[in-house]
């Protein structure tokens, strides 16, 4: 058999650990502020104090970005969900695309995300990121899932 066969929509289930572990830190950090020491115990399971501080660091800023500057609503599912949607799989890319060095695909997704005039500092908050997580052994694949084409399809 050559992989994985997808029968229905992608799923958290179909991601490597290190994918999950973005999505899980992205969507715990959409339930706001409160969730601040959840993100904290989470990175600190990853890793030792220096490194997991400048990952946690190099997250926030890569959120604030996304939050304050997407050029429209983004689709995310509530952290327990084993959904996967297509922005969700775009900011994963993201990262990966980052990890890999590859500018031009970072460029392309980044401009599906934040107001052209953000798209820089996206790549830029990015690639911190992605070195980040490389520090914690966290290494995204990177490769896409299918899309659903309506973004909004299976979100619940």
């Amino acid at each position: 058999m050559s992989g994985p066969r997808h029968f229905g929509p992608p799923s958290v289930a179909d991601l490597a650990v290190a994918e999950q572990f973005v999505l899980w830190a992205l969507r715990t950090r959409l339930e706001g502020a409160a969730t601040r020491s959840r993100l904290e115990h989470g990175f600190r399971l990853a890793r030792d104090h220096p490194v997991r501080g400048a990952a946690l660091a190099s997250f926030e800023a890569w959120f604030q970005v996304l939050a304050t500057h997407c050029w429209r609503d983004l689709y995310l599912h509530r952290a327990p969900c084993p959904c996967l949607s297509d922005d969700e799989r775009d900011m994963l890319d993201l990262v990966a695309s980052a990890q890999a060095d590859d500018e031009a695909r970072m460029y392309r997704i980044a401009a599906g995300l934040v107001h052209p005039r953000a798209i820089g500092l996206l790549q830029q908050c990015s690639c911190a990121f992605a070195a980040a997580l490389l520090r914690l052994d966290l290494s995204l694949c990177g490769s896409p899932a299918p899309r659903q084409g309506n973004r909004a399809a299976y979100l619940h």
